[in-house]
């Protein structure tokens, strides 16, 4: 969920439902993620029997409107790589987004475990892009592309979730004083109130790097220290962390995180075709096409460890 930097000092309460709380149909079991604006639980529906996960706000705080945007873009998409919305009502002061729950965790779950490898980043990245490129076929903007917004189902399929500050292209992306998303994953450009698809191009730079690395290029002890850095400060080569990482494959990375835009790489398309020739040789995609379940299921051993255990009621 994405982060409110309100400038104007403005930072609202909202009560949160507690687990056992009955929501219309759903029970509500645990907390899965808190965020500024809202509440994710993992819930159980009482006539299917269904696991779900439920996005809540509570309307006597929240700006409704966000909510019901966000559920109107989810319903109006369809992609193999985007979750998709299975319900939404309202019960009382609750209003909520119903969504499947992704037993394999999050990205965030899975850097946990460790640094990548070049191939389980690039199976991921493929289907990132393959989720953004749809996305900014149809003139949408994600604004919140982060490693907690990256699900996966039990089978190792990639989610992006959480649309809740898309935007379309030329859209002003926030009120005045208002700066909507994650600090650490922020191109500079939207601290100024500018946006386009190469903002989502350096958010997924920012997760090669988080992914290859296991650090962010850019974290601080306050928001606006973040974003400061994201302005004027150079990343540390991704090799100073990480020495066996293959140079061209860091000039990839680093060419995501380029301050200006229009040095950036312009698609994601583009990001995505830049790493494959990064790491072609005579061996890496070859190995790839024979190994492409065993590199799934080494993503697999790191989802493992990170999904919870589920209970019939």
């Amino acid at each position: 969920m994405a982060a409110v930097l309100d400038y104007t000092g403005v930072n609202a309460i909202y009560r949160v439902p507690t687990a056992g709380t009955r929501i219309g149909p759903y029970q509500l079991i645990d907390q899965l993620q808190q965020g500024g604006m809202s509440t994710v639980y993992l819930g159980y529906h009482i006539y299917t029997r269904a696991y779900v996960a439920i996005k809540i706000v509570d309307s006597y705080t929240a700006d409704l409107r966000m909510l019901n945007r966000e559920r109107e873009i989810m319903q109006a998409l369809e992609h193999e790589h985007i979750v998709p919305c299975l319900d939404a009502g309202n019960f009382g002061r609750y209003h909520y987004l119903v969504m499947p729950f992704m037993q394999g965790g999050t990205l965030e779950d899975m850097l946990s475990r460790g640094v990548f490898t070049l191939d389980e980043a690039y199976v991921v990245l493929e289907q990132l892009t393959s989720a953004l490129a749809y996305m900014h076929s149809l003139g949408l903007l994600h604004r919140d592309i982060k490693a907690t917004n990256i699900l996966f189902d039990q089978d190792y399929n990639l989610y992006l979730n959480d649309l809740g500050i898309v935007t379309w292209l030329g859209e002003k992306p926030a009120q005045q004083g208002r700066v909507m998303g994650t600090p650490q994953y922020m191109a500079p450009e939207l601290f100024q109130g500018r946006v386009d698809q190469r903002s989502d191009v350096y958010s997924v730079g920012i997760l090669l790097y988080q992914m290859l690395t296991g650090r962010l290029p850019f974290d601080g002890p306050s928001d606006w220290r973040i974003c400061i850095h994201h302005i004027e400060t150079k990343p540390l080569a991704p090799s100073f962390y990480n020495p066996s990482l293959p140079r061209s494959v860091e000039r990839v990375i680093l060419g995501a995180l380029e301050k200006d835009p229009n040095h950036r790489y312009q698609t994601i398309e583009e990001l995505l075709h830049a790493f494959q020739k990064a790491v072609e040789s005579p061996t890496f995609f070859e190995h790839l096409s024979t190994q492409w379940q065993a590199t799934c299921q080494k993503l697999r051993g790191r989802l493992s460890a990170n999904a919870p255990a589920l209970h019939s009621a």
